[in-house]
């Protein structure tokens, strides 16, 4: 590509201007980010998105030092006793003073073992619903014992309030210090002298 290069322009009254266009050369080479090299010719046909700008992304390598340098080691191990195929013949004897012998359980088949799953499953739901039946009713016992210990107190303040009533009523009638229990005293004694007439003249024995 040349250094300079003009380009004609057709303005709105048709006339023709021409413009000369400097082209700007990257001094390093271009890098290759995709598209096509000819491997015969060498000619690379760069991709339309390295011809743009672009936002420069971090890609972190994927490839880490540790998997590509770890030592890996083959060891062998030969015992110093074949155990399992051994067995006695004559001429060798072999001492089974130290063996174990494992004789083998009873075989459980999928059946069985789906059957054991499901009593057990069975048995701890019942475990399960029976510890919140006795949490529910737990429950409930406290909230009746808290609410007949409420009623007793309650009860009992009123008892205790209704005492303290009538041994300051009787107080106010045995020592009166103030003119609201003298007139107490006045109201009661009126009263009684009033029920006390009307018995006397009600009262056939002195009529006769």
């Amino acid at each position: 590509m040349p250094n300079k290069f003009e380009v004609e322009i057709r303005l709105a009254d048709n006339q023709v201007k021409i413009v000369t266009v400097a082209v700007e050369k990257q001094q390093r080479p271009k890098p290759y980010f995709g598209g096509f090299r000819n491997n015969r010719t060498g000619i690379t046909y760069h991709h339309s998105f390295t011809q743009t700008d672009q936002t420069r992304n971090f890609h972190p390598d994927k490839i880490e030092r540790q998997v590509q340098t770890y030592q890996y080691k083959t060891k062998s191990t030969e015992m110093m006793r074949e155990f399992g195929v051994q067995m006695e013949k004559p001429g060798i004897y072999i001492d089974q003073r130290n063996d174990k012998i494992i004789y083998p359980r009873k075989y459980v088949s999928s059946a069985m073992w789906k059957k054991k799953r499901d009593d057990t499953t069975l048995k701890i739901q019942c475990h399960v619903r029976a510890w919140f039946a006795r949490r529910t009713a737990n429950g409930l016992r406290k909230k009746r014992a808290d609410k007949d210990n409420e009623l007793e107190s309650k009860q009992a303040d009123l008892r205790n309030k209704e005492e303290v009533e009538h041994k300051e009523e009787i107080e106010r009638r045995m020592h009166p210090a103030k003119g609201k229990d003298f007139e107490i005293l006045r109201n009661e004694l009126d009263a009684w002298r009033l029920n006390e007439t009307k018995k006397i003249k009600g009262s056939t024995e002195l009529s006769e």
